[in-house]
């Protein structure tokens, strides 16, 4: 009996003082990330909201990419069908190019979405 106690006092120290052991943090990790954005969509569900997109919030999503990194943004509408009108739109637009592009990409962006507000426009009031 005497052995089996000594056995177990012996077992439980040495689980206690296993448990207690601290690890060290080496400090040569590196804890500095840089999160990068290669892809981006924003869906609408009205022509207000495609409207209203800040562009310039939208550049600096990708300024910590690379210049030759590509990148692709995508935009979409989808509009249910009200009670008074007869169809429902849902499209989408999508472009595609390097980080150093990213003015061009905008712009080509801004087109299409111009050409989106205008063909909604014309068919809202029919």
């Amino acid at each position: 009996m005497r052995k089996l106690t000594l056995v177990f006092l012996l077992l439980f120290t040495s689980i206690v003082v296993a448990q207690h052991k601290s690890v060290a943090i080496n400090e040569a990790i590196n804890t500095d990330t840089e999160v990068k954005v290669t892809s981006m969509s924003f869906i609408a569900d009205s022509i207000k909201e495609l409207e209203t997109i800040n562009w310039d919030e939208l550049k600096t999503l990708f300024e910590n990419n690379k210049d030759e990194e590509i990148i692709k943004m995508s935009f979409g509408v989808d509009i249910k069908k009200h009670e008074n009108k007869k169809v429902s739109i849902s499209t989408k637009l999508s472009v595609e190019g390097k980080s150093k592009d990213i003015d061009n990409l905008i712009e080509k962006s801004k087109k299409g979405i111009n050409g989106l507000i205008k063909f909604y426009k014309k068919y809202e009031n029919k």
